[in-house]
């Protein structure tokens, strides 16, 4: 119930780019270099950690996570089941990571964040000095907008396909 970029750890990445000493570009055969590619992919090893805010069915969900990226029906008190916190709540917050991953902000943040501009990361600080009453509005306002209106996808610079899949990992749920 915690996945956010800080708790996934990415191992096996290779430099993109380059090609082989002495080589011209564009003389390479194209099987060979979709071979390398391949290869490369199945060196890339992703995991999950931090499990300390992890339940089991039946447990009471604590209300909890980083509000950036947590499910909206953890932050409504629903209980673990079909009806309420389920895998869909992981798939939210992996959704929620992805979006950030593809946009560089996540996909729902307070207007102190957006009106600052860029790179919404190091603004954090000044965002958790700010007096708990504001920090709270803002925190409102940010959970709010998960369930009146939708990401900015066309900020997604991948293909329809992409943008689908974190279309429907972000869908408000109100089952």
């Amino acid at each position: 119930l915690d996945i956010k970029p800080e708790n996934i750890m990415a191992g096996g990445l290779v430099r993109a780019g380059g090609s082989a000493a002495g080589e011209r570009p564009g003389t390479r055969d194209t099987q060979k270099i979709q071979a390398e590619r391949e290869e490369r992919t199945r060196a890339i090893r992703v995991k999950i950690l931090d499990f300390g805010v992890s339940i089991k069915v039946g447990e009471q969900v604590p209300v909890g996570g980083s509000l950036f990226y947590v499910a909206p029906e953890i932050t409504e008190g629903k209980k673990v089941g079909p009806e309420g916190v389920a895998q869909r709540s992981d798939i939210y917050s992996l959704g929620a990571t992805m979006y950030e991953l593809a946009t560089g902000d996540p996909p729902y943040l307070p207007d102190f964040f957006t009106k600052k501009g860029k790179n919404w990361n190091h603004f954090f600080k000044d965002y958790e000095s700010l007096p708990k009453m504001t920090r709270t509005a803002y925190d409102k306002e940010m959970l709010d907008s998960r369930k009146t209106k939708e990401p900015d996808y066309a900020r997604i610079p991948f293909g329809d396909s992409v943008r689908q899949i974190l279309k429907k990992s972000l869908e408000y749920s109100t089952m």
